[in-house]
């Protein structure tokens, strides 16, 4: 006697699940390869900081005023 859920009982549905996988796959592919050339695109350079090297940087800009305000 089989039990109920047994591996048996899921290769039907495995077999669905790879072939719809498989035909996912051949049409992304089909679509690619009709697909315009992709342009490069023009990036602006970001520069990333840690806080604490923004709080660096506010503490020499208050400095940097104070010197020139002479406060």
């Amino acid at each position: 006697m089989r039990r109920r859920g047994s591996t048996t009982d899921r290769y039907p549905a495995l077999a669905a699940s790879a072939l719809l996988h498989a035909a996912v796959l051949v049409a992304g592919m089909v679509a690619f390869h009709f697909r315009q050339p992709l342009k490069v695109q023009q990036v602006t350079p970001v520069t990333l900081l840690t806080s604490a090297q923004i709080a660096n940087r506010l503490v020499k800009r208050v400095r940097d005023y104070a010197d020139v305000n002479g406060d």
